[in-house]
């Protein structure tokens, strides 16, 4: 399964996932599109062009609340993980920690979901919250 993560969550996390799963690859937005690459241009073109789709991981909140990245997004049929508010203020070793404990419940909600789904990753809760699937954002 590829994973994908935005620039809302930090690259060493990516990497340091990467290695967590031989079946997984895990992968950074920045080794594919130009670093100020606007989040509605990145969304577009993997809706239009890869196959297969990436599971997508972001730290941005706003992507949900932003009409036309929304829309995107609901077009785009694979699941979305959202850190809850306030990840990305984490030391980078509480991020790493969180990451890390949090990898397997990611894993398997994709594994035992199969309409593509929203989901929260909490910030002290180990349990992921569903917020609805991404055809109904």
């Amino acid at each position: 399964m590829l994973y994908l993560f935005d620039r809302n969550v930090p690259r060493r996390l990516a990497l340091m996932l990467n290695h967590y799963h031989p079946d997984d690859e895990v992968s950074f937005l920045d080794e594919h599109f130009p670093q100020n690459s606007p989040d509605s241009v990145w969304l577009s073109e993997i809706a239009s062009s890869w196959d297969p789709l990436p599971v997508l991981v972001s730290g941005d909140g706003r992507i949900l609340k932003n009409q036309a990245e929304r829309q995107i997004l609901r077009g785009i049929p694979t699941h979305f993980f959202l850190f809850a508010d306030g990840f990305c203020n984490l030391s980078w070793e509480l991020q790493a920690v969180h990451g890390v404990k949090m990898w397997p419940r990611i894993r398997e909600a994709v594994e035992r979901t199969r309409a593509p789904t929203v989901f929260k990753i909490p910030g002290k809760k180990n349990k992921l919250e569903t917020i609805s699937p991404t055809n109904t954002l």
